[in-house]
């Protein structure tokens, strides 16, 4: 009997972890960008670049925060926006009603706004509902020394409707380093 139980026991935990994966405790899958897809890009995440910028992307060997390397991002001039996201299924559901805290390693150089005024940030939200006021760490002020590797973090909760997340790294002019991205549930 005690034998069933045990194996029951660790029968649920095993199909638990399998049907739902942490990631090692992060809710994104690849956050540290260790992982390359076959395009030169970090496997589980999108970029959307905007129509008629000028950008480069690679992985830095030196700077980095944490593994072997950190994603680097530039936008030449005139600027533009490239908008960094987790695929759909490389960021966890989130928990309605549960407190979530992103935490990442950035660093920047020669930031500025885009010809349209718009500055480079990271969004956090959720989707069916959006979260008033949208949760911004505005890098131009972060950045406004061009200083180096800094932690930036942010709490949010997520609304009794939440099914998915949003995160969006957006870069407008200049350079942006990005390492150690973690999402976890706090409460």
């Amino acid at each position: 009997m005690k034998k069933n139980l045990i194996h029951t026991a660790l029968f649920l935990v095993m199909f638990v972890s399998l049907s739902n994966p942490c990631y090692g405790g992060n809710l994104i899958h690849n956050g540290d960008f260790q992982k390359t897809g076959q395009d030169g890009r970090p496997l589980g995440w999108n970029l959307n670049i905007a129509r008629d910028t000028l950008a480069d992307f690679s992985y830095a060997e030196t700077g980095k925060t944490s593994g072997g390397q950190a994603f680097k991002m530039t936008l030449h001039n005139p600027g533009g926006q490239v908008t960094l996201i987790p695929e759909q299924n490389a960021i966890r559901t989130p928990i309605p009603g549960k407190t979530y805290e992103l935490v990442l390693q950035v660093m920047a150089e020669n930031l500025d706004y885009n010809r349209f005024m718009g500055g480079s940030a990271i969004r956090m939200d959720f989707r069916p509902t959006r979260v008033r006021p949208t949760h911004i760490i505005n890098l131009m002020d972060e950045f406004n020394n061009n200083t180096g590797w800094k932690e930036l973090r942010m709490a949010i909760v997520a609304p009794e409707d939440a099914e998915r997340f949003v995160l969006d790294i957006i870069l407008t002019k200049g350079t942006l380093w990005i390492d150690s991205v973690t999402l976890r549930q706090i409460d």
